[in-house]
């Protein structure tokens, strides 16, 4: 849906850009306009209320107005809507207030592809209505409602997709999931939450990431204390680094020391914990690294972080600077210790979480898919069965259908719920509770040894060196898909002298060119021994057959200086181009044709 918003304009005004706005459009569509206007309360004329245009209170028209040409905008939208009273379609309880002023408008333009129901809801005998969901602002709005006793089914329209709304209760209520689990990178162990109030769900949450973001800073400082004590004695730190010090004066890390000495750090990690620097500065860089630990979560930026926006800065805390970078599609969330990243945003568009660990970790290896225990498969759990939080509760196995999914329309297999079976008895579960903690920690630890493994095997750090896996799975090409190549030896050849008849025929080609020659046969030859008797393209052994004076700046003449030894073959091929370019081009064929 394409939507236009103005406020503060008189109607008169508003028409023509409505005309211009409609007029811009490249095909048919379907055309509705809201009206925003000022309300003031009979029994206190200084109690005003703005109302924004809305579709579903204060429309122009019943329903969209099909525009299937460029004649039909004067015809079916701006004779119309001049030739009616605006004011009669606003809707309001006309005994307590009165209306003072009609100030915005705002046109809404729908995609006939995906808003075209009328027939379809004839032929059904339904009634389709449609929402719309803006994810930075939060705003659910339904912009199409048909009055009729058919039966009702509701749509989200929503990046050029309709998407079936099940629930529409939960979905007005924006739903939030009453659990989660967290593993660390450090110790890989599991924690897994539930609560069926979002905000203690929180607060739970942050205490519990800070306990770890501590003991990550910890093992950061330990690991890397001798560059941080190297930065500090080169460059020292100023007043301005360190509360509490004398401005005006550079310390170094002998008065580190004896700070330390004195009582007024326990240690060097103290110290670092408590002087973060100033951001200009290595030393400061390098804290802010340090102890921003991220929070990687798969799909957040989307869905989940949009879900818990309203109460995640009360449960982060007034204290901690809190950072918010976000566009429609994407949400990141930084404090002072800590970054909530999505992986999804590193990863190709559709990229599932099994796919996603597939690639760069390869997921459960193990024969027996019923009886495996290494916690790195995708689990199973039944999410439409869990109609109250009070079903968690349950203390007996759920019977195989309800893991089935009406949603999706698949069922699940023989084999996959006597997985569950096994894991129900094997992990000695005493509820669904039980079965959910299982299920969502499963969907962490393989997350944490994805991350692992593609630093370990390929030493890339996915937030330094690639913003996205086209740009990772480059550097690994480039790490691992010569590695099985044998480059060419270098075993200087068997020496001899530049043949004369060869350096005679330089001659005659500067003198018909025109150039000027000022090459001696024993530069060439000085050339031929540092070379190791080695063409300095391809690193070919050379023989007097096969020996070239290639001239570097094909421009000049044969002269000293402007003459690199090569084989014949390297010496025609390369013409103009570029001697790394051609040399990288052509070793690069040497080891493709040697490997295959």
């Amino acid at each position: 849906m394409e939507t236009h918003i103005y406020e503060n304009i008189q109607p008169g005004e508003f028409y023509d850009k409505l005309e211009n706005v409609l007029n811009c459009q490249q095909k048919a569509s379907k055309v509705n306009i809201a009206i925003g206007y000022i309300l003031i309360s009979k029994s206190d004329l200084t109690d005003e209320s703005y109302f924004y245009p809305n579709t579903a209170n204060a429309s122009v028209f019943d329903k969209p107005v099909a525009i299937n040409s460029k004649g039909d905008i004067r015809k079916k939208i701006i004779s119309e809507i001049r030739a009616m009273e605006l004011a009669d379609r606003l809707k309001y309880t006309k005994s307590g207030y009165q209306r003072k002023a009609i100030v915005g408008f705002k046109i809404c333009i729908y995609h006939r592809a995906m808003l075209s129901f009328d027939d379809l809801e004839e032929y059904f005998k339904l009634a389709i209505n449609v929402y719309t969901h803006d994810i930075e602002s939060g705003k659910t709005e339904r912009i199409r409602q048909l009055e009729n006793n058919y039966d009702t089914i509701n749509i989200l329209s929503h990046e050029k997709h309709a998407l079936y709304i099940k629930d529409i209760d939960m979905f007005l209520s924006k739903y939030q999931c009453p659990k989660l689990s967290i593993c660390d990178s450090i110790t890989e162990e599991e924690r897994c939450f539930v609560d069926n109030q979002p905000r203690e769900l929180l607060a739970k949450m942050f205490v519990y990431i800070k306990s770890i973001v501590a003991k990550v800073f910890k093992y950061n400082i330990v690991k890397y204390e001798t560059l941080i004590r190297k930065i500090i004695e080169a460059h020292g730190l100023t007043g301005m680094d360190i509360p509490g010090a004398p401005l005006g004066t550079t310390y170094k890390l002998k008065d580190i020391n004896q700070w330390i000495e004195e009582g007024k750090y326990s240690s060097f990690f103290d110290f670092c914990d408590q002087v973060s620097g100033t951001r200009k500065t290595d030393y400061g860089k390098l804290m802010q690294l340090l102890k921003q630990v991220p929070v990687l979560g798969f799909n957040s930026g989307k869905y989940d972080i949009n879900l818990i926006k309203n109460d995640l800065f009360s449960a982060l805390g007034t204290d901690n600077t809190v950072s918010v970078i976000k566009n429609p599609n994407y949400m990141c969330i930084a404090a002072n210790d800590m970054k909530m990243l999505d992986i999804s945003n590193y990863v190709p568009a559709g990229t599932s979480y099994s796919k996603y660990l597939s690639t760069y970790f390869g997921g459960c290896q193990c024969d027996d898919k019923i009886r495996w225990v290494c916690g790195l498969g995708k689990g199973i759990f039944c999410y439409e069965y869990i109609t109250d939080f009070s079903v968690l509760s349950r203390t007996q196995i759920p019977p195989q259908s309800v893991f089935d999914s009406k949603l999706t329309g698949t069922k699940i297999s023989h084999e996959d719920y006597e997985r569950v079976k096994f894991v129900w008895e094997h992990c000695n579960m005493k509820s669904i509770m039980d079965l959910l903690i299982w299920y969502n920690d499963l969907d962490v630890k393989p997350f944490v040894k994805a991350q692992r493994e593609l630093f370990k095997r390929f030493d890339l750090d996915m937030f330094a060196d690639g913003v996205s896996f086209p740009g990772l799975s480059e550097k690994v090409m480039y790490q691992t898909c010569f590695s099985k190549l044998t480059k060419p030896s270098r075993k200087p050849a068997a020496s001899f002298n530049f043949p004369e008849h060869r350096y005679l025929g330089y001659i005659e080609q500067d003198k018909k060119a025109e150039r000027q020659f000022a090459m001696t046969i024993k530069h060439l030859n000085e050339l031929l021994q540092k070379q190791k008797y080695l063409c300095g393209l391809c690193y070919c052994q050379l023989s007097v057959e096969t020996v070239s004076a290639d001239r570097i700046n094909n421009k000049l003449g044969h002269q000293d200086g402007n003459i690199l030894i090569s084989c014949t073959k390297c010496n025609c091929a390369r013409k103009d181009m570029n001697l790394k370019a051609f040399r990288f081009q052509k070793l690069l064929r040497v080891l493709i044709k040697t490997y295959y």
